[in-house]
């Protein structure tokens, strides 16, 4: 029997733009990081706004990601350009 080293890939486009808080920040992240620690997914951030403002893999869940790097925040929302980079 061959062993299936097949792992998914996840990307997160989360969403800066200025309606989201950071208590709903914090929600958004925690559920990432519990999709991924029981998926074992590869996780792909994709931060946005009214563009893509960050591009990331993620090595050590998204919450330790979101204390690390610098989410640029607030302007208006636009769904497509994560998409796009989807």
């Amino acid at each position: 029997m061959a062993r299936n080293n097949w792992r998914g890939r996840v990307v997160v486009a989360l969403d800066t733009s200025s309606s989201i808080d950071p208590l709903t920040l914090a929600m958004f992240t925690a559920e990432v990081d519990g999709i991924a620690s029981r998926s074992g997914a590869e996780v792909h951030l994709l931060a946005f706004d009214i563009e893509v403002h960050l591009e990331a893999r993620l090595t050590n869940g998204l919450r330790t990601a979101v204390k690390d790097l610098t989410l640029r925040q607030g302007g208006g929302t636009d769904f497509r350009p994560p998409l796009v980079a989807a």
